[in-house]
């Protein structure tokens, strides 16, 4: 998957769109974190992860799992009572606005 940070950064893709590489918790060939953008097109579809380092397909790696954009469902808002400026939504564990289709 690379052999430092430079060798990832802007290489990697989550259901056709661009991610960003967490530098601090990349890991040298075995872990890449990464936050995507917002998806382009407004529906779900199933795609894989591509860490693609050059324009040679040696250089590609594909994952086996699926990356999915999905819609959060909020079940409730808190507080109910308090300061109007503050709110917290809670969303169950389970659903995840960007998440990797397996959590699903």
């Amino acid at each position: 998957m690379g052999r430092s940070y430079q060798d990832v950064v802007g290489a990697v893709t989550a259901a056709n769109v661009r991610c960003d590489v967490d530098q601090d918790l990349y890991q040298t060939a075995s872990r890449i974190v990464c936050r995507t953008r917002a998806s382009p097109v407004q529906k779900t579809a199933r795609n894989p992860i591509i860490i693609k380092l050059r324009d040679e397909h040696k250089y590609t790696a594909i994952s086996n799992e699926s990356f999915m954009y999905v819609d959060p469902l909020v079940t409730r808002i808190e507080p109910l009572k308090g300061i109007a400026s503050v709110v917290l939504l809670i969303i169950p564990p389970s659903q995840f606005i960007l998440s990797p289709s397996w959590f699903s």
